[in-house]
């Protein structure tokens, strides 16, 4: 049970930490790419790139892997395709949840929320 003592231990060491320098989830916009730039909900400055961090998952990621569609077509290479696009990078607009740490010092973005052409 040791471990379990320690999470306990941690927990309260948190818990003792003054409010501005726990970490909090928030909403932003992303106002550039590169370099990256987001604007938190309610604040009118944008956060530079030198204070966050992108997740994996609001990184581009492909498997090039060739493959062939049927039924639909792709403007540059006809049916045939180089790559599955897996994740998409981020754009401006994009709507994404973060977590602040360090006071504001920095911003972690976790994924997106809401994002230009995506219907549930």
């Amino acid at each position: 049970m040791a471990g379990f003592e320690e999470v306990v231990d941690l927990v309260k060491t948190i818990c003792k930490e003054p409010t501005e320098q726990k970490s909090y989830r928030i909403y932003a916009t992303v106002t550039s790419v590169s370099p990256i730039a987001i604007r938190v909900e309610g604040f009118d400055v944008d956060i530079p790139s030198e204070l966050i961090e992108v997740g994996a998952m609001c990184k581009r990621y492909v498997l090039p892997i060739p493959h062939k569609h049927t039924g639909c077509y792709h403007p540059l290479t006809g049916y045939e395709t180089e790559e599955i696009e897996v994740w998409r990078g981020l754009q401006v607009g994009d709507k994404v949840v973060c977590f602040r740490f360090n006071n504001g010092q920095l911003y972690y973005i976790a994924q997106r929320v809401e994002m230009e052409g995506f219907r549930e």
